[in-house]
This record gives structure tokens, C-alpha cells and sequence, in this order.
């Protein structure tokens, strides 16, 4: 397969604004050319502090070759008529600055995609699964906020929470996809006591129930996935101004969870190291 692609973009910036326009276009041997665009702006609306982010654009995924002609017998037979996947994403967001250090940020953002993939298709005809576009688009839509702060001199602060809704098309009607909790967020403190030389970081991550797939039976059926949090702390030690002691703990309290139903994920886990500035 040859692809021949050809990019442009412009950018402008003028009495504190900005906007970049990018194209790309795609000479492909095996598919139709294409053709997707970016636009983003970045607008102030006040004195001090208060921006307007808009941006929209398209994008283009060809299918894989194993997609395309891959083979396992008895198990996956590839497609070799797949077309590309096609998107669209629009997002709207506004920063506001709330002085001493600390700056809120919203925003809302919409993705649909259309021809998608779906690679673990039963056709009963081949005897073995393959890859299929499917029908309907699937839309991924929600909002975004952000908050980070100042707390005191040595300490700040960052919250940050996303809602998801992205649904794909289902046998009656659009239904949740798999892997995709609603609800996803972290908290995370920085304390610098010695700026220079002794700093620490505290931070929690949720992640939200979402579905998934139960491949050990046939066909597969759809089961739900717990939520959970994960906690993290790390220390930075300065011994010298060339040598750095860190240490670091990832899910501090040996939660246990999955994100793929059926596939383990680590328990606490620690490290440590050095760095030498030469």
C-alpha cells in the first residue's frame, strides 16, 4: 500500500489571540484519497485572565493489515473490503485565571466516528471471526473540569474530573461502550517544605464501574467492572546539587481491580533510584 500525503498549516497571532488552520491530504493506493482539517482559536474575553479555546477538525484511520488479510484457523479470518474509519471532534473550553497561582479551566467536547472498526465479529458462514465497519456512528461526549491552586507557599494543589458519555451502536439502540467509565478523576498535592532540596507528592485516581466483555463464554456476554481509586506518593531528596534521591509508591493501598475483565493489574509496587547530574 503507497500513501502520498501532503500538510499545510497556518498560524496567526494578533492583539493577544491566536488561531491555527492545519490540512492534510492523503493520496492513497488502496483507498479513496482523503482529506481532514484542524482549525483551534484561542480568544481572551477579559482583562485579567479569561480565554476562549475553540477547535474542530477531522481525522482519517485506515484499517490494518491484519484487519485487512490477517488468518488464524478456526479463530479470525480477515476483511479485506474494510474502509477507513472516519471522526469528527469539536471542543469548547474557558480558563479563567483566579490569581495567586490558582486557574480554573471548563469545557465540553463532542466526537463522532463513523465506519468504526469492530474486529471480533462472529461470521458464521467463514467459521471464524473477522473485522466488520459497523453500522451507525459511535459519539463520545462529555465535559471537563479543572482546578489547580495555591494552597499555601509550599503546598498546591490539582483536581481535575471528566464525565464520559460515549455510546456505540447496539443490536436495538446506542448503548455504553465497553471500557469507558462515566466517571474519571484525580487529586494531587505537591508540598515543597525545601524548595531546593525536599519536595513531596500525594495523588489519588478514580476511575468509574464500566462494562466490559466475558469472552469465556459464547456469545459473549456483557458484565460490569467495579470502581476504584489509586494512590500514589512520591519523594524527591536533594543529597547535593548533582546528586537527587527519589522514591516512589504506585497503589499505595494494594487495591485490587481490572480494567479488562478477566486480565490482573499490579498490586502496590515500589521504587526507588538516583540521579547524578554530571
Amino acid at each position: 500500500m503507497d500513501t502520498m500525503s501532503a500538510i499545510g498549516e497556518w498560524v496567526i497571532d494578533w492583539n493577544g489571540a491566536s488561531a491555527s488552520l492545519s490540512a492534510r491530504h492523503d493520496d492513497n493506493s488502496d483507498f479513496d484519497d482523503s482529506n481532514d482539517y484542524r482549525i483551534a482559536l484561542r480568544i481572551p474575553l477579559a482583562r485579567p485572565g479569561t480565554t476562549l479555546f475553540l477547535s474542530a477538525g477531522t481525522g482519517t484511520k485506515d484499517p490494518t493489515f491484519v484487519e485487512r488479510f490477517g488468518f488464524t484457523p478456526d479463530t479470525f479470518i480477515g476483511n479485506p473490503n474494510l474502509r477507513p474509519e472516519r471522526s469528527r471532534s469539536a471542543t469548547v473550553a474557558l480558563d479563567q485565571a483566579l490569581g495567586d497561582g490558582a486557574a480554573i479551566r471548563i469545557s465540553y467536547f463532542h466526537d463522532k466516528l463513523e465506519d468504526e472498526i469492530d474486529g471480533f465479529v462472529f461470521d458464521a458462514t467463514a467459521g471464524g471471526f473477522t473485522a466488520i465497519n459497523t453500522n451507525g456512528d459511535s459519539h463520545r461526549k462529555g465535559v471537563e473540569f479543572s482546578l489547580t491552586a495555591r494552597v499555601f507557599d509550599a503546598l498546591r494543589a490539582r483536581f481535575d474530573y471528566t464525565y464520559l458519555d460515549a455510546t456505540q451502536p447496539g443490536a436495538v439502540h446506542q448503548e455504553d461502550e465497553l471500557r469507558r467509565p462515566h466517571n474519571t478523576g484525580r487529586i494531587v498535592l505537591d508540598y515543597a517544605p525545601l524548595p531546593d532540596r525536599l519536595s513531596f507528592e500525594l495523588g489519588a485516581a478514580y476511575v468509574g464501574a464500566h462494562d466490559d466483555d466475558d469472552f469465556s463464554t459464547f456469545p459473549a456476554r456483557r458484565v460490569g467492572l467495579d470502581a476504584y481509586t489509586l494512590i500514589h506518593c512520591t519523594a524527591r531528596v536533594r543529597i547535593t546539587d548533582r546528586v537527587e534521591l527519589t522514591g516512589r509508591v504506585e497503589n499505595a493501598s494494594d487495591q485490587h481491580y481490572q480494567d479488562v475483565f478477566g486480565y490482573a493489574t499490579p498490586g502496590r509496587q515500589g521504587y526507588v533510584g538516583i540521579v547524578v547530574r554530571l
